[in-house]
């Protein structure tokens, strides 16, 4: 029990050292020795009691312990006498710290955590190349792989929306998700009610079909009861019998999309209706997803799968007469690697943003440590008569530096809770605002152990990182000269020039990264997209879901065509122009068609853009004509089929000829039904991505005239004097009237699409200017608390070089000389680290070359500014010394 208490009597220490000195004694008396000479001799052999003691006090084995619980007291008293350099320290750190924490919190949420099923880490997504194919494969393929031995198990998937009809009457769109009977049993989800799917439920093509929900889904839309289990839900105006509720937690295998109800891969026909793909073996639209047994060699593996897929799909490319030889070598460059499931998540652009915004806050954390470094040198500086003090009477130097550190590591503490509190506010306020993950993501961003271990790590390595040198540099003192006042000698003004230089460099590269982000965003907002971007109001809708076929389909949009040109033309509407189509302005999908000239059997790589448009459509969107006609309301089924062409595809397919009245088959399988004649040339159009320019060469044929899949029909409205609200307010009436039961869906502006398109360069671009102006505050603050710190440190020696006949420009020389020193000489390092970092800001960066080095030269011009403004006070009032009053100056 001796152990755990915290006083140990000193009487036995005592007792124990007057025992052995006694004995000294005896045997110096022995010797011969006069008493007082025998006691003199055996204090000198044995030394003084009071430091024996201490010593013996210190091998106890909580002397560590209480020692630590001294220091931490006395660093507590020592901040808690310098309140305003405590809040500063603590709020600087907190800054640097937070933003680190914030996309932390992100990169945990988008990446590190995984979907909860067992074993996550086994798990690998067959993912071809992402930027030929995304992550998709065939179903007759997959059925291939099934049995490989190197696998526990495989299952495939597939987002699909659907038409959920609740039981209270209303239709929704539901983000579903069909998949395979093995789905469930290789991701080891368990069920919360019911029973999940199974390999039996493969079986039913399209009788008796059944659906799980997610725990999300069962609790906000079938009001968690129990009893739910064997009802039907009606989907896509069919009925399917719920079976089972998925365990809380799980909604799909994709980070970030939620699904809640979860089909049969089977009932695939009756969820898309109008396409199929479970019997076509060149056909890419499936996710596959494999548990692979421990020790087997992923990349190994991935490249016998490769090889597999060309075996595979080599028969059904040669069978195919169909395909043209740009088809065939499309799909025999398929490269099919395994990537961890959680590494699939991320585009590769979002990836390189969010390494470009973790350099970015590493380095606004590298400015954070080297302004508090310098802070605690000055404050080091200022109780250099103090630390002397202590040093002078037997304080070791290990003693004082830990003392030093230990003020650090509470300034570190407080600071790092501080900034958990802001990056934990942050996080999901940046996760909402900006959809990392894409459109529709859904991102939550919880405070779980990975997050607060991130910052209790990184408050600590920083409060080292700021406090360790600074303290070793404190204690460096000529003890004589210190305790007589004097000043510090040049070790110190030399550190304090390094910490400028590397603040400044620094906040050089935060400057210019910010203004090359800011300069490409407002470069892709004010892209020219070749047609009218304002005003246009967009809305979706998919009545194939509620069980139109093609007829119903097209005489609804008919009706729907005719309803809102009648809509537009009424005074009052405040809606100018409204046109369908099967693609939406400003979005990643997009339609792709065979382009084949009359008579040729092989043609060039012509696969261009192809979009389904109705009467109106180049009015409404302001797509200027060039050549020939636009579509109109006689370009109806049964009449000559007609297309128009893009600038760019008529330059590639017909150069030197005029394409009008030419003809070209779209589909060699239905070469009667494809075949159209061009009738017009309209201009180039970047319906898509306003990052590329490709993908410029379109055709556009009516809607009535090309039987294109069944999906969502697009509808634009361009509005004159109505507000988004009261127009969309009409088209919901409209829509209404031809049929209640349908409904729209992602409504949204053109503006807000771009907005959302271009969301993570947004999120950059803010993050970034946000951060370089933190960096120049820090730079600015520390650059002015060093000058004034030297000023007040040298205002007798300047007195003495004033009557020594110095003028004020040769006083403000001296006192600026070694600061602009480090200026210049952190500017100097800044550039060339933007040199060394120019592969990177490639990648996210597209423009002319000049905008960089005119970025460049402005942000020197800020610094230089900000640094005439941080020395102009100290400046001034050293430039206007009074020699009499600097002389008497202590």
């Amino acid at each position: 029990m001796r152990f755990f208490r915290r006083r140990i009597p000193d009487h036995e220490i005592d007792a124990e050292l007057r025992y052995h000195l006694d004995q000294l004694i005896a045997s110096n008396l022995q010797g011969g020795m006069s008493p007082e000479e025998a006691r003199r001799a055996a204090l000198l052999e044995f030394g003084l009691p009071e430091p024996t003691k201490e010593a013996c006090r210190d091998l106890r084995p909580y002397a560590l312990a209480t020692a630590a619980a001294g220091s931490l007291r006395q660093a507590w008293r020592g901040l808690a006498r310098s309140p305003g350099f405590t809040t500063v320290a603590i709020l600087t750190l907190a800054l640097g710290t937070g933003a680190n924490i914030a996309l932390f919190s992100l990169v945990n949420a988008a990446v590190l955590r995984l979907i909860p099923v067992h074993e996550p880490e086994r798990l690998v997504w067959f993912a071809p190349k992402p930027d030929e194919f995304g992550r998709m494969l065939n179903y007759p393929f997959y059925r291939s792989l099934e049995g490989d031995p190197r696998f526990d198990g495989l299952l495939c998937a597939f987002p699909a929306a659907v038409a959920a009809k609740a039981w209270n009457g209303a239709t929704e769109r539901v983000e579903s998700e069909l998949v395979s009977g093995t789905y469930f049993d290789v991701l080891g989800v368990r069920p919360y009610l019911g029973r999940l799917l199974t390999k039996d439920d493969d079986r039913v093509r399209l009788g008796h079909p059944v659906v799980v929900a997610s725990h999300a889904y069962w609790t906000s839309h079938l009001g968690s009861d129990p009893k739910a289990i064997g009802r039907s839900i009606e989907l896509n105006g069919a009925p399917y019998t719920l079976i089972g509720v998925a365990a809380p937690g799980f909604a799909g295998i994709e980070q970030g999309y939620p699904r809640s109800l979860f089909v049969p891969i089977q009932m695939k026909p009756a969820i898309t209706p109008g396409w199929d793909g479970l019997d076509k073996p060149l056909i890419i639209w499936l996710w596959v997803v494999g548990r692979m047994k421990p020790g087997v060699d992923r990349a190994a593996l991935g490249q016998e799968l490769n090889e597999r897929l060309h075996a595979f799909q080599e028969p059904y490319i040669q069978a195919d007469r169909q395909l043209v030889a740009s088809q065939r070598a499309m799909m025999r460059k398929r490269t099919l690697t395994l990537e961890p499931l959680r590494d699939a998540v991320l585009a590769a652009r979002t990836r390189q943003h969010l390494r470009t915004l973790a350099l970015i806050v590493m380095a606004v954390l590298l400015v954070t440590c080297a302004n508090l470094a310098g802070l605690l040198l000055v404050r080091g500086l200022q109780r250099r008569k103090e630390l002397a003090t202590r040093l002078a009477l037997g304080a070791s130097r290990g003693r004082v530096i830990a003392h030093l550190v230990m003020e650090s590591l509470l300034i570190g503490a407080f600071g790092g809770a501080a900034g958990l509190v802001l990056g934990g506010s942050l996080a999901p306020l940046l996760a909402s605002q900006f959809p990392l993950l894409g459109e529709g993501s859904k991102l939550t961003v919880p405070l779980d152990f990975r997050v607060l271990g991130f910052a209790l790590l990184l408050s600590m390595a920083t409060s080292l990182v700021f406090g360790v040198a600074p303290a070793w540099q404190s204690t460096r003192l000529d003890l004589m000269a210190a305790l007589k006042g004097g000043e510090s000698g040049p070790r110190h003004s030399r550190m304090r020039h390094v910490l400028l230089a590397v603040q400044t460099g620094t906040a050089l590269l935060l400057l210019v990264a910010a203004g090359l982000f800011a300069t490409n965003l407002r470069r892709l907002f004010a892209f020219d997209a070749g047609f009218a971007v304002n005003r246009l109001l967009i809305a979706e809708m998919e009545p194939a879901l509620n069980g139109y076929d093609g007829a119903q389909r097209l005489a609804f949009y008919r009706g729907l065509d005719r309803r809102l040109k009648e809509l537009a033309g009424t005074a009052g509407s405040g809606i100018r122009a409204a046109a369908l189509s099967n693609v939406a302005p400003i979005s990643p999908y997009y339609w792709s068609m065979m382009f084949l000239r009359a008579g040729r059997r092989e043609d060039k790589e012509l696969v261009p853009r192809a979009v389904a448009v109705g009467p109106g459509y180049f009015e409404t969107m302001g797509i200027p004509l060039r050549r020939g006609r636009l579509i109109t309301e006689r370009d109806d089924v049964g009449a000559q089929r007609v297309a128009l062409i893009s600038e760019s595809l008529a330059r590639r397919a017909y150069p030197g000829q005029d394409p009008i009245g030419q003809r070209f088959v779209g589909d060699l399988r239905k070469p009667l039904e494809s075949t159209f004649e061009i009738v017009g040339v309209v201009a180039d159009v970047q319906l898509s991505d306003p990052r590329r320019r490709e993908g410029l060469s379109c055709v556009y044929v009516p809607y009535r005239q090309w039987p294109f899949p069944a999906q969502a029909i697009v509808v634009q409205l361009r509005l004159a004097g109505a507000s988004e609200v009261r127009a969309l307010e009409l088209l919901r009436g409209v829509v209404r009237e031809l049929d209640p039961k349908l409904g729209l869906y992602d409504v949204r502006t053109s503006e807000q699409a771009l907005e959302r398109t271009l969301s993570t360069e947004r999120l950059t671009s803010w993050l970034s200017g946000f951060f370089a102006l933190l960096a120049v505050v820090l730079v600015g603050t520390g650059l002015y608390g060093l000058v004034a710190r030297e000023a007040a440190a040298r205002r007798k020696e300047f007195g003495i070089r004033s009557a020594l006949g110095a003028d004020g420009s040769q006083l403000l020389w001296t006192l600026l000389r070694g600061v602009m020193a480090a200026v210049s000489a952190g500017l100097a390092a800044g550039l060339v680290g933007l040199v060394l970092l120019q592969p990177v800001m490639k990648g996210l960066l597209a423009g002319p070359g000049w905008e960089a080095a005119a970025v460049a030269a402005g942000a020197l011009a800020v610094l230089v500014v900000v640094a005439v403004g941080a020395t102009w006070g100290p400046g001034r009032g050293v430039a206007r010394v009074e020699t009499g009053a600097a002389l008497r100056y202590e």
